[in-house]
């Protein structure tokens, strides 16, 4: 049988997404391989692409086709902010900040973390937490406000094993490169603080799993009334449940000083609140089900027809 090819293209970063795009396109047409437009150079290329996705990231990397192309195409953010349009709609709007509209498509952005293609692969890695030799580590690269006075915080309290190992307070070697070797170093640390750059609703990045995988217990503050629908409430600290940073960071350091067989409790907590939770996210990596009535896979089946809608021939 003679392969068949369905082409996708990118601006504005819309690359960025193409781990979570490239499954949905096979969802959709299981029949054609996926290719990457910019790069390919096969025969069978059209001149243009079948299909864009477009990013929030205009300032790195700019629009490629014109708009009287009318390439249809996906709109995509991965920020806690919306991307301008087209001057012509997108079949839809991915999201990492939940809104009730249906035309937007919402999943939480740990979802992008190249470790984890299924929730089997949410496993904690490194050594049980009581022989952990530090007690907590800061990584980050933006200077937010409230995540520097929370580890001010912290390293008034318990400056010992206290490590800043990104841009913002490094006092400890510095770690970069990947979400990999992030999750890699938190296996020294019983705690990991793991904020948002800001609230808003839904939006959960790869910080609080990174935590996870390292083994460590995350110090959580993001997503807004997501988080604790997501997460087991035993398994991580919840910062937005305290009155202030200050009685926050007393509680952390009573139980690291004071509680240690409750720490031993949170690291043996289930990661996820349900199973079906977790699984529910994840159904973006198989195929839509017709049964399923969660609003996710509801809309994911949303989003496949679209596509078929929209590309009849491919179907």
């Amino acid at each position: 049988m003679e392969t068949k090819y369905f082409y996708v293209s990118s601006e504005n970063k819309g690359s960025w997404s193409y781990h979570i795009i490239l499954r949905i396109l096979q969802h959709a047409f299981p029949s054609y391989k996926i290719l990457d437009w910019d790069v390919s150079s096969s025969k069978h290329r059209p001149l243009k692409p079948h299909l864009l996705v477009r990013a929030t990231h205009g300032h790195l990397e700019g629009q490629k086709f014109p708009d009287t192309d009318r390439i249809p195409y996906f709109m995509f953010s991965g920020e806690s902010f919306n991307g301008g349009p087209r001057s012509y709609p997108p079949l839809w709007k991915f999201h990492t900040v939940f809104h009730a509209n249906e035309e937007h498509y919402w999943f939480p952005y740990f979802l992008f973390h190249p470790m984890v293609d299924s929730p089997l692969g949410v496993q904690r890695r490194g050594p049980p937490i009581l022989e952990r030799p530090f007690f907590l580590v800061y990584i980050a690269s933006n200077p937010c406000h409230h995540r520097n006075h929370f580890f001010e915080l912290c390293l008034k309290r318990h400056a010992n094993g206290c490590h800043g190992r990104g841009d913002c307070y490094n006092n400890y070697a510095k770690i970069g490169g990947s979400w990999s070797n992030v999750a890699d170093a938190l296996t020294e640390y019983t705690f990991a603080l793991v904020m948002e750059n800001k609230m808003e609703s839904g939006y959960i990045t790869e910080k609080i799993l990174n935590a996870y995988l390292g083994g460590s217990i995350p110090i959580y503050y993001g997503g807004g009334s997501f988080t604790k629908n997501i997460f087991h409430s035993d398994s991580f600290i919840n910062v937005s449940d305290y009155p202030s940073f200050e009685s926050c960071v007393d509680h952390i350091v009573d139980l690291y000083t004071n509680q240690r067989h409750v720490l031993d409790k949170m690291q043996k907590a289930p990661i996820f609140k349900s199973a079906d939770i977790e699984n529910d996210f994840y159904s973006i990596f198989h195929p839509p089900s017709s049964t399923s009535s969660t609003t996710l896979s509801r809309r994911y089946r949303s989003v496949v027809d679209s596509l078929r809608h929209t590309f009849p021939s491919f179907v």
